[in-house]
């Protein structure tokens, strides 16, 4: 997986992610997340927030093992693709405002 745009702290946690994922064992916690990788739980939550905002991860709402790896075609995928897929599956989507 490109690290590009990702800090090390990042890498780092995603890459606990992945090796859980590829070991086939359910996704790590946050507090599994602190352990192995040396970090505060609260900055894993920020990790996290943010690989969720770059696409990398995406996260399920009321689950505790809740990260999922995104794969790569998708974090690629122009907006206008993601956008129409989500509206086809009946999703309501709003663009941010141009700036």
């Amino acid at each position: 997986m490109s690290r590009i745009g990702v800090t090390e702290r990042q890498a780092a946690v995603l890459t606990v992610i992945e090796d859980e994922v590829a070991a086939e064992r359910p996704s790590p916690n946050t507090v599994e997340l602190a352990r192995a990788c040396g970090f505060s739980t609260g900055e894993i939550a920020r990790i996290l927030d943010a690989l969720e905002y770059m696409g990398f991860i995406t996260r399920i709402p009321n689950r505790r093992r809740n990260i999922r790896l995104c794969s790569p075609s998708v974090r690629m995928a122009p907006d206008d693709h993601l956008i129409a897929e989500l509206t086809r599956r009946g999703y309501l989507v709003r663009k941010a405002l141009d700036q």
